[in-house]
């Protein structure tokens, strides 16, 4: 069949489309995939950076008062669009839980109860690394080590 019109030039056939769309649609589901991996680790530095500054703040708050502090909102930190509770800041993303004395850790965990990241005081000379709960393989994609609790 001669599918040339007026000006001859010839037409798209269902198969070449069916075959465009095929391949369109598989690398949208790969790009996507590789978005979403992107995406969850830059929430996973979020929290581990507010973890940090939270571990940080008490530390501080000791090396200044020479006491720890009793609530969230003693430490000189802000988180935006959270609000603090007791030794509990909730966040969009993570709730950090505040664990004070000599062996302080902060707990962030994820909203979705997905992973948990340990953050340790450097008081504590028993746990000075960082920790990840949850998923090892995550954990470990993201260069941090694995715990099966914090």
């Amino acid at each position: 069949m001669n599918f040339s019109g007026k000006n001859g030039r010839r037409a798209f056939t269902l198969a070449e489309l069916m075959a465009v769309v095929v391949i369109v649609g598989i690398l949208a589901g790969i790009g996507l995939g590789t978005y979403r991996k992107a995406g969850e680790r830059a929430q996973f530095q979020e929290g581990l950076q507010g973890a940090h500054s939270i571990m940080a703040a008490h530390d501080e708050y000791y090396y200044d008062n020479r006491a720890y502090p009793t609530k969230m909102t003693d430490l000189a930190i802000s988180f935006p669009k959270s609000t603090a509770s007791g030794m509990t800041i909730i966040s969009p993303h993570f709730t950090y839980t505040l664990t004070r004395g000599s062996y302080g850790r902060v707990k962030a965990t994820r909203s979705d109860g997905s992973y948990a990241i340990c953050v340790y005081s450097e008081l504590n000379v028993n746990s000075s690394a960082d920790a990840c709960t949850g998923n090892k393989d995550f954990c470990e994609s993201v260069g941090v080590r694995y715990v099966s609790s914090c």
